[in-house]
């Protein structure tokens, strides 16, 4: 055998830039040689002419040794996922490791150790999600793809960072809203601006998505026009414009997270992406009027069916998908290959070098996806003695098909109180796509005006509730737990406190929006009110009506006691003699 050949079928070795065979542990190469075959991946990166990517890579969930990366292509393939292990940067200039956006490519410098290559069969317009697991902890990482078109092969790149193995500071990234106006708005684009206060650092850890960043209305409309009076259509008919529906919704993701560039970039360089429950579907059309008839009866229920599944599709794959109780499309095991040989157990954490029972491992995710009787799309991370919980107000309704008061289900309710008791957590994030407390003004709410709750002081009584258990949490161990409350918005975005009069203490209170939308003046809305006879009390500062977004920093080792939470309003001018599509 010549040298070629021995070297091609040892996997320790790779070729330098001086095309020599090399330890890959000891090699270190440039974006560039990415492309060369037996350097970083086996077979390099290689292009396809007829294969365009619709979607991605976007960044799901990362912890410290896993991460989710979803993928779309507009033609059947074999998809070849890439994943490269950045080396530190080491570079002047910067007291922390930069961000990895603000790290140009050309820059970068990556090592054959740790980089991978996946490939999956796919088929076209349908998302893909793929779970690497056995990732190194607070380690840099680049997502690239190969047998797509050449001008996305440099175009369609992820970055993301695993968590180190303990967590002691968070930053958190909220963003609510996106519909984008007639015309494009160039540097003016809230993402943009996103993308480049990022760049500035400190590194953006998790992006919490509390409203819909797909423009969904446009492509609910008109999937419901395609499902009207189903039961006149035979059964060819009926699946027909089902696929058609399915496909108008898909294309919604398509528009939003494929074709707007900045929210693409954001999505694939910006932290790893936890959606709130934001299915595409107007809810309000689901009234309890007309259910009498079965034949818009079903219109409806295949409506709602086919939204469900689109949004476990995009949105829910981006979290649920690492789970052991999730359906990834493709699960791959990234440790090396002795490490594999030697795992006869899996080690959950590293504190002190110990073995930890599976209940107090560092990252955890908890849900109620499955249930069988309600629609529970809630769910909870634990990121150390930090855990964000994501809660959902959409789901008793759709369960109930509108024909319910309730705001979040008994499970929900649970889940809450069992976050509380555990000893575990410091600070808890509380994540919602309405806002907590905003009272409307009597004047401006007339009866029946919507269907869905605008603000959980639409229910008193469950917020009065939730309150007093928040506050009698954070008193027991304070000053070492705290809590933020943060929402999605009704057109404007604002900072505040909420205060217990009783037992002397305050939590802040966050609510975004729009980051690209309508932004609508707090003219209908008290920005501070009483609550439970005074007990509670909430004051919101100037209201911002531009496009906003808010960065949340979590630290727990600042103090020796005491966490710190710093929050940070970001807000965009809206360019003067903006349109938007209803006028």
């Amino acid at each position: 055998a010549t040298e070629d050949d021995e070297g091609a079928e040892d996997e320790s070795l790779v070729r330098d830039r001086g095309g020599r065979w090399v330890n890959a542990g000891s090699a270190e190469f440039g974006f560039e040689d990415l492309r060369r075959a037996f350097c970083v991946f086996r077979d390099g990166l290689f292009d396809n002419p007829d294969v365009r990517v619709r979607i991605g890579p976007v960044v799901g969930k990362v912890t410290n040794s896993s991460a989710v990366i979803l993928v779309e292509v507009d033609t059947a393939c074999d998809l070849v996922l890439n994943i490269a292990r950045a080396r530190p940067c080491g570079a002047g200039g910067w007291d922390f490791e930069p961000p990895l956006a603000a790290r140009g490519l050309e820059t970068m410098r990556f090592s054959a150790s740790g980089s991978f290559s996946v490939c999956h069969s796919v088929e076209p317009r349908r998302p893909y999600s793929f779970v690497l697991e056995g990732l190194r902890p607070d380690t840099a990482y680049v997502a690239l793809l190969s047998n797509i078109c050449k001008e996305d092969l440099s175009r369609c790149v992820a970055l993301f960072r695993t968590l180190p193995e303990v967590v002691d500071s968070l930053r958190l990234l909220i963003v609510s809203g996106h519909r984008p106006p007639l015309r494009a708005i160039g540097a003016a684009n809230p993402w943009q601006r996103l993308h480049d206060l990022a760049r500035q650092g400190p590194e953006v850890s998790v992006s919490l998505h509390l409203g819909s960043t797909v423009d969904v209305m446009p492509a609910a409309d008109e999937a419901a026009k395609l499902l009207r009076d189903l039961t006149s259509y035979t059964a060819g008919a009926r699946k027909d414009l089902e696929r058609r529906a399915r496909e108008t919704l898909r294309n919604a993701y398509w528009e939003a997270w494929g074709r707007h560039e900045p929210l693409r970039k954001v999505l694939s360089e910006v932290g790893s992406h936890l959606p709130i429950f934001a299915p595409p579907l107007d809810i309000d059309m689901l009234k309890l009027a007309g259910y009498a008839d079965p034949s818009v009866s079903e219109d409806r229920h295949t409506l709602m069916r086919i939204s469900m599944d689109v949004y476990k599709e995009y949105q829910r794959a981006l979290w649920q998908s690492c789970l052991s109780d999730g359906n990834p499309d493709v699960r791959v095991d990234a440790r090396d290959d002795s490490v594999r040989a030697k795992a006869g157990a899996t080690r959950i954490g590293s504190r002190g070098g110990q073995w930890e029972d599976a209940d107090d491992r560092e990252f955890w995710t908890r849900h109620r996806t499955t249930s069988s009787t309600t629609i529970e799309e809630w769910h909870m991370h634990r990121y150390g003695n930090i855990c964000v919980l994501m809660l959902d107000t959409k789901g008793a309704l759709l369960s109930k098909l509108g024909a319910t008061s309730t705001l979040i289900s008994a499970l929900q309710l649970q889940a809450v109180n069992e976050v509380l008791r555990d000893p575990f957590y410091k600070v808890l994030v509380l994540a919602c796509d309405i806002p907590f407390m905003l009272d409307m003004l009597p004047e401006c709410s007339p009866a029946g005006m919507t269907q869905t709750p605008l603000s959980w002081s639409a229910c008193p009584s469950k917020l009065v509730s939730l309150l007093e258990s928040l506050f009698e949490w954070k008193q027991k161990q304070y000053p070492e737990r705290e809590v933020v409350l943060v929402s999605g918005g009704p057109g404007f975005g604002t900072t505040g406190d909420v205060c217990d009069h009783k037992l002397g203490l305050s939590i802040p209170v966050v609510i975004v929006g729009p980051t690209l939308g309508r932004v609508c003046a707090p003219t209908m809305w008290l920005l501070q009110n009483t609550l439970a006879g005074g007990r509670f009390s909430y004051v919101y500062r100037a209201p911002l009506d531009r496009w906003n977004f808010c960065m949340v920093d979590i630290d727990l080792a600042a103090s020796q006691r005491r966490p710190t939470v710093e929050v940070q309003m970001v807000d965009v001018p809206v360019p003067q003699g903006t349109a938007w599509p209803d006028g």
